[in-house]
């Protein structure tokens, strides 16, 4: 498995495990320490297992009870060095001859001396194996790049999840404003060949009465003159004749 798949893999492992992580770097032709102890501690211990685990399966590499310690996988025979028993607080396992292919996940198990043999919670370690000197920042970069991932896909599911849930709770669809059917309802005592008075002048408003042209001598602000009535005669002068005939 190919170091881009192991990550992956890892990351994968990561969202849905419960247990501890540690992150150990090595370089190749030479040592690292795996370290490994009980949670919780002072806890009576019967066993305890090394596991190399891959996508496909769980290999045991070691095995450690009571009676003694016992290899299982015959490539790891003259690589490994135990130090540290079951009733001390931790339990180290030392592999040499670092190679490449020995970059992977492995677990640590405990079991306790229950009637039922019961698991406490596995620790896993993630070895990373690179040829050449170590080198620390690139290192601490890639596990940055590992926690900003898991913390980005965990975001992404909250998301999904609370789409999921929004589209199977609809909101209520609210009611429309008063003021609306206010503006569009219309009265039941108004006919429906009412209309409204008809505001556009007419022919009898004085908007269409004709002006009346003004003379060149007379002034705008000038106090308009009195019209007189063509009903209105004008008064007859007396004759000397008729003041005769009185006489």
């Amino acid at each position: 498995m190919s170091v881009y798949q192991l990550l992956i893999w890892i990351l994968l492992e990561q969202t849905m495990a419960s247990g501890e992580i540690l992150y150990i770097f090595g370089v190749r032709e030479q040592s690292v320490d795996i370290s490994c102890e009980p949670k919780p501690e002072n806890t009576q211990l019967t066993a305890f297992h090394l596991y190399r685990k891959s996508d496909q399966r769980k290999d045991l590499l070691l095995s450690v009870n009571q009676t003694g310690d016992k290899i299982h996988r015959p490539d790891y025979r003259r690589r490994i060095r135990i130090s540290g028993r079951l009733n001390s607080s931790r339990v180290n396992v030392t592999l040499l001859d670092l190679r490449k292919e020995d970059t992977g996940l492995y677990v640590c198990e405990f079991r306790t001396a229950a009637k039922s043999q019961q698991v406490l919670k596995p620790t896993d370690v993630i070895l990373l194996v690179k040829d050449g000197d170590c080198s620390c920042v690139s290192h601490t970069s890639l596990i940055y790049i590992i926690t900003a991932a898991v913390v980005l896909l965990l975001f992404a599911l909250s998301f999904l999840s609370a789409a999921h849930y929004r589209k199977a709770h609809p909101q209520p669809v609210t009611e429309a404003p008063i003021y609306e059917q206010m503006t569009t309802a219309t009265p039941a005592h108004r006919s429906a060949d009412h209309h409204p008075n008809q505001t556009h002048p007419t022919a009898k408003d004085p908007v269409y009465a004709v002006p009346q042209k003004m003379g060149n001598g007379d002034s705008p602000y000038a106090v308009p003159r009195t019209v007189k009535s063509i009903c209105e005669a004008p008064q007859q002068e007396s004759s000397p004749e008729s003041v005769v005939e009185t006489n």
